[in-house]
């Protein structure tokens, strides 16, 4: 049996939705999100990833004669490993090391599998299983944000340590989006009565994401799906040759039941539907990190501190990927990164056109952008590393139309 045919989608689908599955079973366990089980994800995300790569090397299906981009994967790992060497650290990060490998361990493994998703020939097979993840992760963490708001955690009292406000609306607006794609996009081969319930069932997992997204109450997550919602219904209207109008019509019925249902049921009225209504400004502890991520820039303005040390520079992360770039990496760093992510983008939105997965991975890579310049830790984030092993590969694949 070959691994890769059989093991890789399915291995690939789950580092896209490996955050959500690993929330899933903190809410379901009951365990802490601080209870370091979040170094196990990375430790079997690479784990697999990296026997794969194995396999690849051995097999000959990826070529050591490429000395540029040795060049870039030496320099690349340099970095990873000596960056906390060279500037001191506030004791309470001590180990700082072990924090940088649980955090970013997932860069180099993640972009490798959207190399091999671009270049694999996995498509269909991905597109497959893709409603099954949808369906479990939309079940679990929707559960978790609809049961909590039952019990006036969401409604009345204070947010709990295991239903993290931000952790489940991002998942959910991420996840709406992608239940969008499949219900127009995702186009299966054979109608059968299977497909047609599993159909349905993420037709309704769209209201139950959007909705548990508002009642999550995370700025940026509802931000996000506003924006998404706006382009695929661009997509949906522009896929239309005939009967724009008829489809138009739907669009507008299926908003006026969500404006409906969120009504009913007052969501609006919950906290967090009051947490998304307050502007940024108003959250002191993220004003607090922003100026801490600034002094500590303007110490390093330049080349910044190395990878990671934002942990100890701020404290935490600063909740937006520009301020953790420049206190890492400094100008110079933060323009190539930046430039990188607008390049990627660029293909991104050009490969979409033409092919459904590319469109997928659009939609994954415009979510983790928006989550990363609202919260979120650019280096420890699957999702980005991965659309940019995408981009990479598709753009360096001569066989792709275009």
């Amino acid at each position: 049996m070959k691994l890769s045919k059989y093991v890789f989608p399915f291995f690939a689908l789950f580092v896209i939705f490996a955050d959500e599955l690993f929330y899933g079973f903190f809410r379901v366990t009951g365990t802490s999100l601080e209870s370091g089980l979040k170094s196990r994800e990375a430790i079997v995300i690479a784990g697999i990833a990296y026997v794969m790569l194995l396999e690849d090397i051995f097999k000959g299906r990826i070529s050591l004669k490429n000395r540029k981009q040795l060049l870039w994967l030496f320099i690349i790992l340099v970095l990873y490993g000596i960056t906390g060497f060279f500037y001191p650290h506030d004791s309470s990060y001590g180990n700082y090391i072990a924090r940088l490998l649980v955090y970013g361990a997932l860069c180099i493994p993640s972009a490798y599998v959207g190399i091999k998703v671009a270049r694999g020939g996995y498509d269909e097979r991905i597109l497959t299983l893709l409603p099954f993840f949808l369906i479990a992760v939309s079940l679990i963490v929707g559960d978790a944000v609809i049961n909590s708001s039952m019990q006036d955690r969401l409604l009345g009292q204070e947010y709990d340590d295991v239903l993290n406000y931000q952790n489940s609306s991002y998942y959910l607006s991420f996840c709406a989006a992608y239940c969008v794609f499949h219900v127009f996009f995702n186009k299966t081969k054979r109608r059968t009565v299977f497909n047609t319930i599993v159909y349905i069932i993420i037709v309704m997992m769209i209201f139950l994401c959007a909705i548990g997204c508002i009642l999550g109450g995370g700025r940026g997550a509802f931000v996000y799906l506003v924006v998404i919602s706006a382009y695929l219904v661009y997509r949906i209207i522009q896929k239309r040759k005939k009967g724009k109008v008829g489809y138009l019509a739907l669009l507008v019925v299926v908003a006026l039941a969500m404006v409906y249902l969120t009504s009913h049921f007052q969501v609006f009225n919950s906290v967090g539907a009051s947490r998304i209504s307050e502007s940024l400004t108003a959250d002191d502890a993220r004003i607090e990190l922003w100026g801490k991520a600034m002094d500590s820039f303007k110490g390093s303005p330049i080349i910044g501190h190395g990878l990671g040390s934002v942990w100890w520079e701020v404290g935490f992360y600063s909740h937006n990927i520009l301020a953790d770039l420049l206190v890492e990496t400094g100008i110079i760093g933060a323009f190539v990164i930046m430039l990188v992510i607008v390049k990627c983008a660029i293909k991104m939105i050009r490969f979409s056109r033409y092919n459904t997965l590319a469109m997928f991975i659009l939609i994954v890579f415009s979510g983790v952008l928006v989550e990363t310049a609202f919260s979120g830790y650019w280096l420890s984030s699957s999702k980005l590393f991965l659309a940019y092993g995408f981009a990479f590969g598709y753009a360096l694949d001569s066989n792709r139309a275009g």
